[in-house]
């Protein structure tokens, strides 16, 4: 009786890790399929939905883009971020993490301001250097607060 009840016991017991291994592939396909799909997402461009024709006045103004790009640009961003991450906790290892971290903060910046010159048709933010020292719309300047202090109308 004991022989087939510790027969019945590693029989279960193989069973029991069969279905385990079963479990754990079932859950890395689906971890490998859902990384798959967003890269395929990413990657291939979505069908286009039919819409009406839009006159081409409208088209030059309205930039639109591709979701699937979006997609891409924002894993691009994450990998990024991802290596700076590692290559930081690897230069605290050694003892360079706040060398590392002002350096790349530096190139960070440099890297992120504008060093080409304007678009065609873009006004800057500094009326100064814009055309006939035009200013944004909704700028507030002193000459409109100057009206609003000095002259308002007394009734």
């Amino acid at each position: 009786m004991e022989a087939e009840l510790d027969k019945f016991r590693r029989n279960k017991k193989i069973e029991q890790e069969k279905l385990a291994k079963i479990e754990q592939k079932g859950k890395v396909q689906e971890w490998w399929s859902w990384i798959s799909n967003i890269l395929t997402r990413a990657v291939l461009p979505l069908p286009e939905p039919h819409s009406e024709t839009v006159p081409e006045e409208e088209e030059e103004d309205v930039v639109v883009e591709d979701p699937s790009v979006k997609n891409l640009k924002y894993m691009l961003l994450a990998s990024k971020i991802l290596i700076w991450i590692l290559l930081w906790v690897g230069c605290v290892k050694i003892g360079f993490g706040a060398v590392y971290f002002i350096v790349s903060s530096l190139f960070i910046i440099y890297y992120n301001t504008r060093t080409s010159g304007k678009r065609k048709g873009e006004v800057s933010a500094y009326s100064v250097f814009n055309e006939n020292c035009e200013s944004l719309v909704g700028t507030l300047k002193a000459e409109h607060l100057e009206s609003q202090l000095l002259y308002q109308n007394k009734s």
